[in-house]
């Protein structure tokens, strides 16, 4: 009897130890559930793939429920909150991330940067107090540093903090791993849990980063080129309109000595006059026909640049789910 007493007594320790195990570890094991019965989309399995997660990162990435939507389904999955931000996933919690199915190919990439962006944000979800304020110090440490060579950077953290008020590190951790190329040795280390090689997921961003880089930097150079003809055609033109004025004046001149009898002394005085007057209106000439080909000019790179335009509107309505397609 007495040693039944004790197994009884053993058995319920256990239980109980079981117990405060399930209690500490509550959301470990429903992912644990979630991971072995979610069947992911062959999309989302070679997403997984491409991006490179180690399997702890493939398991959170995995406990998310990963979807690949298209813009219905996407927009009504993911809120927009701000006007001056492009949505591309969202990442409602505990169980459940969605991607935008952006199948541009010049913005490959983005749905991987993305995929990986959400994830981090489960990860971020499932740290423990204590790891969660340690991560924390590394990211304030590491987002100063970065900020210096990412301006656009802060401007999406202001951006966030209007949105998503009290989320700076949440989104924070999930934007560093993902884009900065060269994080402190720690921080480093911190995300090599998650990822076999994070060079492949911040090489991607770039990637796809070069594509909205270069074309900003077209329209940029394309608007300060606008800028200098318009003031050179500006200056050519008023230099036309103030030597046409004063060609005018100064045939008005020639001719009303030319009717005068005595004006001109002889002949030669007369054609050095003329000459004279014959040169000005060639130089005048020549100052109207570079205005034209500066405008002309002017016209050509106008059009380069609406093209251009075009391009981003496209580019941007590749990657926002709440603008309105093509038909």
């Amino acid at each position: 009897m007495q040693s039944k007493r004790i197994i009884s007594f053993v058995t319920t320790l256990g239980l109980a130890a079981a117990f405060v195990w399930i209690f500490f570890n509550y959301q470990s094991v429903i992912d644990s559930v979630v991971v072995a019965n979610f069947k992911p989309s062959q999309g989302i399995t070679q997403l997984s793939n491409e991006i490179g997660f180690t399997e702890k990162g493939r398991s959170l990435f995995m406990a998310g429920q990963p979807q690949l939507d298209e813009r219905d389904d996407f927009n009504k999955h993911c809120e927009k909150k701000s006007e001056q931000t492009v949505i591309l996933g969202c990442y409602i919690g505990p169980q459940h991330i969605y991607v935008y199915n952006v199948t541009d190919p010049r913005l490959s990439g983005v749905r991987q940067v993305t995929a990986a962006h959400e994830m981090l944000h489960v990860a971020y979800d499932r740290l423990s107090y204590g790891e969660r304020n340690r991560v924390d110090k590394m990211l304030q440490t590491a987002v100063s540093d970065v900020l210096k060579t990412e301006s656009d950077l802060a401007q999406r953290l202001k951006v966030y903090d209007k949105t998503e008020p009290g989320e700076r590190n949440n989104e924070l951790h999930s934007i560093l791993g993902t884009e900065a190329a060269v994080l402190p040795a720690d921080l480093e280390e911190y995300y090599s849990q998650y990822f076999t090689n994070r060079a492949i997921v911040t090489t991607l961003a770039d990637q796809y980063d070069k594509v909205f880089d270069d074309v900003k930097n077209q329209q940029d150079q394309l608007v300060a080129q606008l800028d200098k003809l318009a003031e050179e055609i500006n200056v050519l033109t008023q230099e036309y309109n103030d030597g046409s004025t004063q060609l005018n004046k100064d045939i008005d001149e020639f001719n009303l000595r030319a009717d005068t009898e005595g004006e001109f002394e002889t002949n030669a005085e007369f054609n050095a006059a003329r000459s004279e007057l014959l040169a000005k209106r060639d130089s005048l000439e020549a100052k109207r026909l570079a205005v034209n080909s500066k405008v002309d000019e002017y016209e050509a790179k106008r059009a380069q640049l609406d093209a251009i335009n075009i391009k981003v509107k496209d580019l941007n309505s590749k990657i926002d789910s709440s603008s309105v397609p093509n038909l």
